[in-house]
């Protein structure tokens, strides 16, 4: 909805895609904190460091999406895009995983399959979180900060330096997976039985 509603020019597309996304943080940030599906819950050790930085990038999603409906900010054309690419990013993330998931990496065709998808799914996150998440939030910076309310300055300012800093941490993680699984098609696959 709010890709959609970037595209199509339709602000209250956006913004409801935006709530939708709201009441997708919480539920995520109640099941890593309960632990439950899928971030735990049938006895398996929880990922301490994942669910941390989780929970600092949807506690950046819930502040600021509010104050920006309400404040009609949602109307900006690079609040639009920020949500916009945060979210496909996040979405093609979620298909890289699934798609790598289904492949055998011992089946030397199957991990250079597997090593595409990194590839597109590490080029996707790069291009979305490091290159059009920092060009649209230094345009609404530059063109709209001064105008803000102190409140909505620091809740700027605050999802900036929250999401940025998620973005380089994951950034990092995408890298070492895709790295690792071009190193084992260049192996030859993965040998072991």
């Amino acid at each position: 909805l709010m890709a959609y509603g970037t595209y199509a020019g339709l602000p209250h597309v956006w913004a409801a895609g935006a709530l939708v996304g709201v009441f997708d943080d919480v539920h995520d940030s109640v099941c890593m904190l309960l632990p439950a599906w899928p971030f735990g819950g049938e006895g398996e050790k929880r990922d301490v460091k994942l669910v941390s930085l989780l929970l600092m990038h949807h506690f950046a999603a819930v502040v600021c999406t509010f104050p920006a409906i309400l404040s009609g900010m949602h109307t900006n054309t690079h609040v639009q895009a920020i949500g916009a690419w945060l979210l496909l990013a996040g979405g093609i993330s979620h298909g890289t995983l699934i798609c790598s998931r289904t492949c055998n990496r011992k089946v030397l065709a199957e991990a250079k399959v597997d090593a595409a998808i990194w590839i597109f799914g590490g080029a996707f996150y790069t291009y979305s979180r490091l290159y059009a998440f920092p060009l649209h939030s230094y345009a609404l910076f530059r063109e709209e900060y001064a105008k803000l309310s102190p409140g909505m300055q620091k809740a700027l300012i605050g999802f900036t330096v929250l999401m940025g800093a998620f973005n380089l941490l994951i950034f990092n993680d995408v890298m070492g997976n895709m790295m690792k699984r071009i190193k084992l098609v260049l192996r030859g696959g993965d040998k072991r039985s």
